[in-house]
């Protein structure tokens, strides 16, 4: 119980960083059984054992005590202990408030930031002290309001998302009047429309977190100064999103007021406006609101603008209707009832509209399952849905209901269709009828119609893929695409002869024990170094002992894919990330700043040691030789002497702090993403592809298609390598073609061997 109550305190203080260790006391002191009848003599505290005298009095409130102190030891007052922690912190987290007079009054320095990235004065508007915040407020010392956390998170921020808008106001009211009080300074404005719009890691903004927590007062007050009302999560989710989703009327009616109906047209990733996200959830109040707002503008505005929002189609081709009616998992039927009345009745959808697949409505209800749709059925065939139309498959709403085993639903829609249409000729084992199907009906007279199809369709593709190659080249040329993105991995060192993981040479398949885990390296150190030597360094490819600059994968030259992401940034002065899967130094060594390169999984050019923390940086070859020639290698610290390990991520372990806080940042700016030599199958790197903004060219140089680029070609494509695999009994792909083509309506993808597409690219660069 007591580790259930410790997690408890634990979880709800993280955003803090407050170390479990500063609860001890209250937890041990405050815990008592209810079986224990007994009294128990209290425990006395237990600080942390680094802890001086003058840390444990600023804990207690004890004035006095902290004042003799700093009388006698006056440069004492900055101490930090080992997670960087101040005086300031200590006493603010316990709100010890006689001390924090005392540090402010005695100049302490308040923008030091822990190793969370806090500042006392984050930890106070987080925690909800107000009356510290309004101490430090009246004695002006107050750090710099775009301080972030290591989360990206400022005190503004830390406050409104605790509901603490009291100290959101006040710390408004403070930074407004000195960021931008009567002078004209643009620089200062600049400051505080930073502060109010900064985002954390997640893309959460003040003002999406205040519609989160349903504060309509803080919305208005923040637009009132200035906030952008178009802000966005990582999902491209904006404010109006958010009211929807958690149908927030008041703040859709006062967005809107504000912003303009075209803040209803916004999209997501998944290509959904606020209006679908509140189909989605069976919010009909915030439909409501939605249509009420859109009738408010001119007659002859509305007609376009029902058509564009209410009518809108996700990038799954459904309408709000359609999703209103995809209630397979809802908790609340009556909810999507409503929803679908007020889309027909008040926003006057057609009933036996279609989405991309040629479904209506009535598709979509009679393969929810259990019969949980029939009042939207019922309701449906009232208002005039016909259960008669074709699907791109050709099956009807009656045909789904049956093969679906909706007994109900079937029999509600088969008597309909007798009542209403007596002479409709219903074929109930109809089989479905694919695409590919119709083509080689409507070809039957010629026996290879189905290659020639696919031929055609792949060289239609081809044709829009080099199309839009020349596009991006133009645009780099032209100096339009500045802030390009390249994602990497291991397919783009395999032809320095570092094979992928996941191939029959990869780490992984020749290493069966192997793992990147601290399990395999405190309990086989041996093993896992074996795999690392065998792996990473290749002696036997070293082509000159000199040539080791590094260390790591001797004598291996960076491949053509590595220099084109160096000439993104050399030649074209484009490049504004590459983001890599890879820990070897191979990107580095084309001479791409190191600022340019983000090692999402760690790199192998930093060590340290798991038991005393000592970091190593390997210049001088030292490690990299130990396990060459077969050792291990330890921690240089005398008493310590333990195993030391590599700074790359172990499964299970979350990626660096500045993988999260860049990516965040980058995506927004990004206006080209390449993606390169990944499989995109291990997360959070893969979803980074859906991070850049729905117009933005995608490009994807890679063995196969993965992850959203891949197509119904790249299917038959591997069917089809299978096979002659299967009959050559060979499992190497010796194919060199490279398969150019477009996919969606922004990708190209460019299959084949990385350094040979890079090459095309070149190649047509050079042609223009």
């Amino acid at each position: 119980m007591i580790q259930q109550i410790k997690k408890f305190l634990y979880d709800s203080l993280s955003l803090l960083a407050f170390p479990l260790f500063y609860l001890r006391w209250a937890i041990g002191n405050t815990y008592q059984s209810k079986n224990n009848n007994l009294k128990e003599e209290p425990k006395p505290p237990q600080y942390p054992k680094e802890w001086s005298d003058l840390f444990i009095h600023s804990y207690n409130n004890e004035h006095e005590k902290v004042l003799e102190i700093l009388q006698r030891e006056p440069n004492s007052i900055n101490s930090v202990d080992s997670l960087n922690w101040t005086l300031l912190h200590v006493a603010v987290s316990h709100k010890s408030i006689d001390v924090v007079n005392l540090l402010l009054e005695k100049n302490i320095e308040i923008s030091i930031k822990n190793n969370k990235g806090y500042t006392a004065f984050h930890i106070a508007a987080c925690n909800g002290d107000l009356d510290i915040i309004e101490k430090m407020i009246s004695m002006n010392r107050v750090p710099n309001g775009n301080i972030i956390s290591n989360d990206m998170e400022t005190s503004l921020f830390l406050s409104i998302t605790n509901n603490h808008f009291g100290i959101a106001e006040s710390i408004l009211n403070y930074y407004h009047s000195n960021m931008i009080g009567s002078d004209n300074n643009n620089e200062k404005k600049n400051e505080f429309k930073k502060m109010i719009d900064q985002f954390n890691v997640h893309g959460v903004s003040p003002l999406l977190m205040s519609v989160l927590r349903k504060n309509l007062m803080m919305i208005k007050k923040l637009i009132e100064m200035g906030a952008d009302i178009n802000s966005f999560k990582k999902d491209n989710s904006t404010a109006l999103h958010c009211a929807a989703i958690i149908d927030f009327t008041e703040a859709i009616e006062y967005l809107l007021n504000k912003g303009g109906i075209e803040m209803m047209n916004s999209v997501n990733r998944y290509g959904n406006s606020p209006i679908h996200e509140a189909a989605i959830k069976g919010n009909f109040k915030s439909i409501q609101t939605f249509i009420k707002q859109l009738k408010i503008i001119n007659e002859n505005e509305q007609k376009q603008l029902f058509l564009e929002i209410i009518d809108k189609k996700d990038k799954d081709g459904s309408t709000p209707l359609h999703l209103c009616c995809n209630c397979v998992n809802s908790n609340n039927i009556e909810n999507n009832l409503k929803s679908c009345k007020v889309l027909i009745e008040e926003g006057g959808v057609d009933v036996n509209g279609v989405d991309s697949g040629n479904a209506t409505a009535l598709h979509i209800l009679a393969c929810v399952s259990g019969d949980l749709s029939l009042p939207l059925v019922k309701y449906f065939l009232e208002v005039g849905c016909d259960p008669t139309i074709e699907n791109r498959y050709g099956w009807t709403a009656i045909h789904q209901a049956y093969h679906n085993k909706n007994i109900q639903v079937y029999q509600l829609l088969l008597d309909h269709l007798k009542s209403k249409n007596p002479t409709y000729n219903l074929d109930i084992e109809k089989k479905r009828v694919f695409p590919s199907s119709l083509n080689n009906s409507n070809n039957n007279n010629n026996n290879n119609n189905n290659n020639d199809s696919s031929l055609n369709n792949s060289e239609e593709l081809k044709l829009k893929g080099i199309e839009r190659l020349k596009n991006v080249i133009k645009d780099i040329k032209d100096g339009k695409i500045k802030n390009a993105i390249v994602l990497s991995g291991a397919g783009i060192s395999a032809n320095a002869g570092i094979p992928p993981y996941r191939t029959k040479d990869g780490l992984l398949a020749k290493n069966k024990q192997f793992s990147f885990s601290m399990e395999l390296l405190e309990k086989h150190p041996d093993v896992f170094y074996e795999a690392i030597r065998d792996h990473f360094y290749p002696i036997h490819k070293a082509s000159n002992e000199n040539d080791r600059e590094d260390g790591i994968s001797a004598g291996i030259k960076s491949t053509t894919s590595h220099y084109f992401i160096n000439e993104l940034n050399e030649k074209h002065g484009c490049l504004l990330r590459n983001y890599t899967q890879n820990v070897d130094p191979l990107q580095e060594r084309t001479g791409t700043p190191l600022e340019k390169i983000i090692h999402a999984h760690g790199s192998f050019d930093q060590w340290y040691c798991t038991v005393c923390q000592k970091q190593y940086t390997d210049k001088s070859d030292r490690i990299w030789r130990e396990i060459g020639r077969g050792g291990l290698p330890f921690c240089t610290v005398p008493e310590c002497r333990h195993v030391i390990r590599p700074a790359v991520v172990f499964f299970g372990e979350p990626l660096s702090q500045d993988f999260r806080v860049n990516t965040i940042t980058d995506f927004r700016k990004a206006d080209l993403l390449i993606v390169m030599g990944t499989s995109l199958i291990v997360y959070p790197f893969a979803s980074l592809v859906n991070d850049v903004a729905s117009d933005v060219p995608r490009i994807l140089f890679n063995f196969e298609s993965t992850g959203p680029f891949v197509n119904t070609n790249d299917l038959n494509r591997k069917e089809k390598l299978k096979q002659e695999e299967s009959l050559n009994n060979n499992n190497d792909n010796n194919n060199d073609e490279l398969i150019v083509e477009a996919r969606g309506n922004r990708d190209v993808v460019i299959l084949g061997d990385c350094d040979k597409g890079v090459n095309y690219f070149n190649s047509l660069f050079n042609s223009i």
